[in-house]
């Protein structure tokens, strides 16, 4: 009765050989043949090869089977991996699974983790992990951190895996075994690709609208071409620059400043030409006011400078000093130097007006009286 239980055991054995992958295969070896022993040793003694006379010999046959197993097992360290549930763990489990040996031999991988590593029906059973695994892995620390890391495959695109290590040796003096667990989140991480990249295009755009709207605010309170604050604004500020006179009984100097003979420059050498003069003009004004004055293009080609806190004669003085500078000015055109004068006048409230709306027109009465004595002249209003 023995002898069939074993006979129909080992064929049994045979069976799951058949279906059992290469590294689980060689235990089952070991165990068939192992059985032989008992079956070998019993048909000696029924056939009567009996090496000691009238002692049965099977008992040593099971003897020499539990030493076989023994020697099989820890010699050749044939279970440091028992397939437990395979079926069910491995293969059903909706995850990639692979398992590392103590020698960093992949001994199980799952149809998943095949999918994802897109390996297709190859065998890699018994190869060394980095022959699979892409990564430059420390088994042992991930498995003691416990921390699940992400990763990129290589040559696929947009695949991201999360990777989980486990220890599957809890005893520190034996070698250790890996459970990797790979887990597909290329949708969620695409999508968090997405939304990054939507969210620096939002900053970017934002970026550019508040720069769009400062270009714009800008432009309601700027020259464009000279880069001085326009007429638009001009009201508003030697209002306010009116009333801090006022508190502070202190004077508010006017310069208005035109060009000399800017249509004859236009018609001979073209708008271009003037352009150019007046972005030269306007940088130079810009360098001679002092923080807390206001310049702005006052026309075609006229300025007007307030000069808070300062009197006719200080402003003259200043007027002076300006008009020899933008003298300085020479821009060429065709090997021709083009250089210009300009004419300035100056009033100052509350000495030449009651309002600011008398204050300009005395200083630009006082510049049409320097154009009047000979141009390139700086004059106060009367």
């Amino acid at each position: 009765y023995i002898y069939v239980l074993i006979f129909f055991g080992i064929i049994q054995l045979f069976r799951k050989i058949a279906e059992t992958k290469p590294p689980f295969r060689s235990q089952l070896w070991v165990i068939v043949i192992g059985c032989m022993f008992p079956i070998l040793s019993g048909m000696f003694y029924t056939i009567g090869i009996d090496p000691v006379p009238g002692m049965d010999i099977s008992a040593f046959g099971f003897l020499f089977t539990n030493l076989f197993l023994v020697l099989g097992f820890s010699r050749f360290q044939l279970l440091d991996l028992v397939p437990v549930a395979h079926d069910l763990l491995i293969e059903r489990v909706q995850a990639g699974v692979v398992v590392i040996d103590w020698q960093d031999r992949i001994v199980d991988i799952n149809d998943h983790a095949k999918s994802l590593f897109k390996l297709g029906p190859k065998d890699v059973l018994g190869n060394n992990m980095k022959d699979l695994i892409p990564w430059n892995l420390n088994l042992n620390s991930l498995s003691r951190s416990q921390e699940i890391s992400e990763f990129a495959l290589p040559d696929t695109k947009d695949t991201y895996v999360d990777l989980h290590v486990s220890s599957l040796n809890p005893k520190k003096n034996l070698p250790p075994g890996y459970l990797l667990i790979l887990r597909d989140i290329s949708d969620r991480k695409n999508a968090e690709i997405k939304l990054q990249k939507a969210n620096e295009e939002l900053v970017h755009q934002i970026h550019e609208i508040n720069r769009l709207q400062k270009m714009l605010e800008n432009q309601a309170t700027h020259d464009s071409l000279t880069g001085l604050f326009n007429r638009h604004l001009m009201d508003e500020v030697l209002a306010s620059l009116i009333a801090q006179s006022d508190r502070n009984k202190s004077a508010l100097s006017i310069i208005v400043l035109d060009i000399d003979h800017f249509k004859e420059i236009n018609d001979t050498f073209g708008h271009q030409m003037g352009d150019n003069f007046l972005k030269e003009y306007g940088e130079c004004i810009r360098a001679a006011i002092r923080k807390g004055d206001f310049a702005c293009r006052f026309g075609g080609d006229e300025f007007l400078i307030a000069f808070p806190n300062m009197e006719t004669d200080q402003a003259l003085k200043r007027a002076n000093e300006l008009r020899l500078v933008l003298h300085e000015i020479i821009l060429v055109q065709e090997q021709v130097q083009v250089r210009t004068t300009s004419s300035l006048g100056v009033a100052t409230y509350p000495h030449h007006g009651d309002s600011i709306a008398q204050v300009i027109n005395a200083a630009d009465q006082a510049m049409y009286s320097a154009k009047e004595k000979g141009r390139n002249l700086a004059e106060k209003a009367a």
